[in-house]
Formats: structure tokens, C-alpha cells, sequence
């Protein structure tokens, strides 16, 4: 359960709400469940995971209520919180070319580890949900902007980390939605060196860079990454190591361009216009359109 206050926006529909404080205590998330064993013997629902969005910068997942989703269409939604802004993404690296997490006594700065977070909530819904009622072998995953983006990233990066790590494997979960947001849509530009030194840590000395870094009060770095007109994003960036797991891309490709060849050259879709007129005049089958317009869609964003 959420440590925050909260308290009904002015919007006229209260499923969707906002918080009043903030925390640092972010790694929880939050159930609603339309029955358990309990209350229903045999119940064992669909599970849908819920990721928020806003930017990796602000947002939590008390933004949106879930009972109405839940009642409604008698499936157990859950939303994790993860870190957002520096506290997720701050991608420093390591001194040297050292993949270690700890050299000389300074931990490194690896980035995304918001990501991190995700997978963490996900793999305890895998282990723990049948006690909410849901069936952890039918579990969609949905994100709402850079939480489809991060949905994306997962699925995308599934075999990252060689062979024996299957968590992502598609055969897991029954579903996953995007909506409004890709890893295909942009290149996320490195930032954490511009807020390294608007908190007066120069990056000269990297091992420097990171202790100057770790003795800012937490309130300071928050206050830093607010302020900037420029957001903090995931590192990752998909690109020949993903291309493999996208129906329809050359085999060690670039995924970012790929892509967007395989479309031009299959069918003739370069610019925006010609989805707009897809959209208008199409005659195929509803799955293929669908199919094809979704994808050239998250090329667009």
C-alpha cells in the first residue's frame, strides 16, 4: 500500500487521481482484486500490470484507481511503483571501463535502474498473485506512455542478457499493450552529466564525480532534476542486440532503422500522410491492418 496522502483532483472522473506528498519509498504497488480463494473458491483471474507513465519524471501508481477497472471487468489489476528521474535513470558509469559495482569504495552509476524496479514487481506478481485471486500464467502487461515505453524496452530486450535469462520470454505473459509510447519512437538523449554539474559535480575525475554526487541530500537532486527544462531517460537504446526478437527485421540489424526500411520496402509506407490515407481507403483484413498500422505507428511517435 501507498505511504502518500491523497485526496480527488477536480476532474470529473475519479478514477484518475494524483498525490499530494512524495517518497523515497517507492517499491510497493498497489492490488484490487474482484474476488480471492476466500471470498470465491476458484477464483483465478487475469492479471493486468499496469505501468504508469508521465515522462520517467513524476506520477505514481495511486495516479489511477483500479477497483473500477477491476469490478468491471473481473480481472485483478495491479500497479508497481518504481524510482523516477535521477533516482532511476542517473547513468554515471563505472571509473575505467569497469562493469563492477563497486570500485575503490564508490558505487557505480549504471542507469536504468527504474528497470530494475519493473522487473522486481513483475516477478513477485509471478510468484504471489494467486493469493489475490489471479492467474499467474495469464498476466497482460500494459503501459501508458513512458510506461509503454518501458513495457516495450522489457519485451524488446528479453534475451539481453543471454540465453539462461528467459523472465521476458513471451510464452509468460498472454498479452502486452503500448499504448501512446515505444522504444522505437525516439533516441532518449544522455542527461546525467548536465545535472551532475548543476549539483557541482564536475565529471574530470569520475570516482570524484560519484562520491560529490552520493553526499547530495536526496531533496537537492530531486530539486535539480524539477528544474531542468531537459528530462532524465532510460540509456537503453534498442538496437541490433533487440533486432532479432521483431518479426520482419534483418537478422543483427540496426532496430531504429530496420524497421522503418522493412515498411517502406514491403509496403510502401515512408511518411505520415500515407498512414492517414491508410487509414481511409484500407481494404485488408482487419488483424493485418491493424498490425501494420500499429507498427508504423510506434515508428512515428
Amino acid at each position: 500500500m501507498s505511504a502518500t496522502r491523497l485526496f480527488i483532483t477536480s476532474f470529473s472522473c475519479k478514477v484518475i487521481r494524483r498525490n499530494e506528498d512524495t517518497s523515497e519509498d517507492c517499491l510497493h504497488l498497489n492490488v484490487w482484486t474482484p474476488c480471492t480463494e476466500e471470498t470465491r473458491p476458484g477464483c483465478r483471474k487475469t492479471v493486468l500490470v499496469f505501468f504508469h507513465g508521465q515522462e520517467f519524471q513524476w506520477g505514481d501508481n495511486n495516479y489511477y484507481d483500479g477497483q473500477w477497472l477491476a469490478g468491471l471487468g473481473q480481472v485483478v489489476v495491479v500497479a508497481p511503483n518504481f524510482r523516477l528521474g535521477a533516482f532511476g535513470f542517473l547513468h554515471i558509469g563505472c571509473p575505467g571501463n569497469v562493469s563492477e559495482s563497486n570500485i575503490e569504495g564508490v558505487a557505480c552509476a549504471p542507469g536504468n535502474v527504474a528497470l530494475d524496479d519493473q522487473r522486481l514487481a513483475v516477478e513477485w506478481i509471478v510468484a504471489h498473485i494467486r493469493s489475490f485471486g489471479g492467474n499467474s500464467t495469464d498476466i497482460v502487461l500494459l503501459g501508458s506512455g513512458s510506461g509503454a515505453w518501458s513495457v516495450g524496452a522489457h519485451m524488446l530486450g528479453a534475451t539481453a542478457r543471454g540465453p539462461s535469462d528467459q523472465f521476458w520470454k513471451h510464452e509468460r505473459f498472454t498479452k502486452v499493450i503500448l499504448m501512446s509510447e515505444s522504444p522505437l519512437r525516439r533516441r532518449l538523449p544522455a542527461r546525467s552529466q548536465a545535472l551532475s554539474l548543476r549539483l557541482g559535480c564536475p565529471p574530470e575525475d569520475l570516482a570524484e564525480q560519484l562520491k560529490c554526487l552520493r553526499n547530495k541530500p536526496a531533496r537537492a537532486i530531486l530539486e535539480q532534476t524539477n528544474q531542468a527544462k531537459d528530462f532524465l531517460f532510460p540509456s537503453l537504446v534498442p538496437t541490433s542486440a533487440e533486432a532479432d526478437n521483431v518479426s520482419g527485421t534483418p537478422k543483427g540489424g540496426d532496430l531504429a532503422e530496420d524497421v522503418a526500411n522493412w515498411l517502406n520496402t514491403r509496403y510502401g509506407i515512408a511518411v505520415s500522410h500515407h498512414v492517414i490515407e491508410a487509414y481511409r481507403t484500407a481494404s485488408v483484413a482487419l488483424d493485418g491492418g491493424i498490425l501494420l498500422l500499429s507498427v508504423y505507428y510506434l515508428l512515428l511517435r
